[in-house]
């Protein structure tokens, strides 16, 4: 039986284990009391609210919402090679028929992560650089000694070694367009030569059709194709 009565306390063990401690010593049998391991995993938090709950779900929601976003415009989006190639194709039958020499623009060949296996290598050795435009445009223009362009893909961007070489190509006189697209593009190079793109028709008056007449214009000048109708 159990010598502990009721009102054995804390105290009363201290007391005796205290009285026994230098005979468990003795013998080779005391070792210091050690703490309790702690149970794996993270601690107990203090319960959310409502409000904790709603917001983390509408972050997960909206992050959600961004990757697939980003998804659709990934798949919409045409790569930095299709823009070039389209370009180009503008370029061949824009030119000529401005009595420009379709020459005049030309594409650098940077090895980029579409280079064959070893031909980085060569190009790096025989004087490409990193960072330079993608396209020479060698026509003198608005006080330029040319135009080069940095074209990217609709999404992106330009990297710190471009950024460089375009300072030191502005410093050389030379203007520098980074464009996001073919038609980025080619409305830098028609501004560059002052060759707007003109549009074939014409501005397209507003008609009131309540008085059958142009805005704008006299009282009793009727349009023709509201009055034949």
């Amino acid at each position: 039986m159990s010598t502990f009565g009721p009102d054995f306390t804390a105290a009363d063990l201290a007391r005796i284990n205290a009285r026994n401690k230098p005979k468990l010593i003795e013998r080779g049998k005391w070792s210091a009391p050690v703490d309790p391991p702690t149970p794996p995993g993270r601690p107990k938090s203090a319960p959310k609210t409502f409000e904790q709950i709603r917001d983390a779900k509408v972050k997960r929601l909206a992050k959600r919402q961004q990757q697939r976003d980003a998804k659709r415009i990934a798949a919409r989006t045409l790569s930095e090679h299709a823009e070039q190639c389209l370009l180009i194709q503008w370029w061949d039958l824009w030119a000529p028929s401005k009595g420009i020499d379709y020459r005049s623009l030309a594409a650098v060949p940077n090895a980029g992560a579409g280079a064959q296996s070893g031909q980085a290598g060569k190009m790096r050795a025989e004087g490409v650089r990193a960072g330079y435009p993608d396209l020479l445009l060698d026509i003198a223009a608005g006080g330029y000694n040319g135009l080069r362009i940095e074209l990217k893909s609709r999404t992106g961007r330009v990297e710190p070694h471009q950024d460089s070489y375009h300072a030191l190509l502005r410093s050389n006189n030379y203007k520098v367009e980074v464009c996001y697209g073919a038609e980025a593009a080619i409305d830098a190079i028609s501004g560059y030569l002052g060759l707007q793109m003109a549009s074939t028709k014409a501005p397209r008056q507003p008609v009131n059709r309540r008085y059958n007449q142009r805005v704008g214009g006299a009282p009793g000048q009727h349009c023709p194709l509201v009055a034949a109708r």
